[in-house]
């Protein structure tokens, strides 16, 4: 096991470790006037990760949120997917998901690491032997892109995100008093588990409007996709998200459909409720069972291609 974090970094003080359990981002580090930040939530040691239930900086898969009642069908075949013992839904790719698995550290350089993961036909319910990939790289002054690749020998489906937790203000602290800007029009309506009812609405008039920026704070718990204008092809901007209380801002940008936004009010020990917000760029959440959805379907001879970049700012 390469339980050793690896460490990119760039020449102003960027810091980013991963973990070759879950492909996981376990630390971000930025440097500010006063003092560096690490802006993610992580635990204390590596083995803390195989046994981990929420999802702390993983690359989460087979599917990232959720697949209604645990199935899906491809080409008339319906397949029944794992789910965890007190749950209706597949979520996350199941109980021993990609998060929970050990990956191939290679290619590791100071500005760039990549690893490697073969989930095999079968695995989780899934058909296709899916060979995944996912490299982290750095670049000046603070920016870091990750990037997902993935090849099949059968169809099957895919959506990879990363779970990181961010909390621009640093340790010990809630999100609440964060600056949120979406570049979202509209998001998914859910029925009372959280799976798409397979509409998409305008966010105007709404509680999920976020088009011009809103503290964190007062509004209810969000558990949320919202719909981008991603082409696949350019990263577009996907949100912005700013700290009075350290000064740092963050742009994300990325080329997938879909950002799902969760405030953390479920966060349980070791770490506190909103210690840490999830912007997950992502697919659609159920569109293998959402005809209205964009495909996610891969197929042998395809090639699953997506990049998300966070760039990281200092504000006065």
């Amino acid at each position: 096991m390469q339980s050793a974090p690896h460490r990119l970094e760039t020449a102003s003080g960027f810091v980013v470790d991963t973990l070759s359990v879950g492909a996981t981002l376990s630390s971000l580090v930025v440097p500010t006037a006063r003092e560096p930040v690490d802006v993610v939530l992580g635990y204390a040691a590596p083995t803390l990760y195989l046994t981990d239930r929420q999802y702390i900086g993983s690359t989460v898969g087979r599917y990232a949120n959720r697949l209604a009642d645990g199935v899906i069908k491809i080409a008339g075949t319906t397949y029944t997917l794992a789910r965890a013992a007190d749950a209706r839904h597949c979520l996350h790719g199941g109980p021993v998901g990609f998060g929970r698995r050990l990956w191939r550290r290679e290619a590791a350089a100071r500005d760039s690491v990549r690893y490697e993961l073969c989930s095999e036909a079968g695995d989780q319910g899934f058909p296709g032997t899916l060979n995944v990939a996912v490299v982290y790289r750095v670049a000046e002054p603070a920016t870091l892109d990750i990037t997902y690749s993935a090849t099949t020998d059968a169809t099957t489906v895919i959506s990879l995100t990363n779970h990181s937790y961010l909390n621009l203000h640093g340790p010990d602290s809630s999100i609440d008093g964060h600056s949120l800007t979406l570049y979202a029009d509209r998001y998914l309506p859910v029925d009372d588990e959280l799976i798409p009812t397979g509409d998409t609405r305008s966010v105007a008039g709404t509680a999920f409007d976020y088009r011009t920026a809103r503290k964190l704070g007062s509004e209810a718990a969000l558990d949320t996709c919202f719909a981008l204008s991603s082409n696949r092809d350019t990263l577009a901007l996907a949100a912005r998200l700013s700290s009075p209380q350290s000064g740092i801002d963050m742009t994300l940008r990325t080329t997938q459909d879909a950002l799902q936004v969760y405030t953390g009010d479920y966060l349980h020990h070791p770490f506190r409720a909103r210690a840490g917000l999830c912007l997950e760029t992502q697919s659609f959440p159920d569109a293998p069972n959402q005809a209205v959805f964009p495909t996610t379907i891969i197929r042998p001879g395809e090639r699953y291609q997506q990049q998300t970049r966070y760039e990281f700012a200092i504000h006065s």
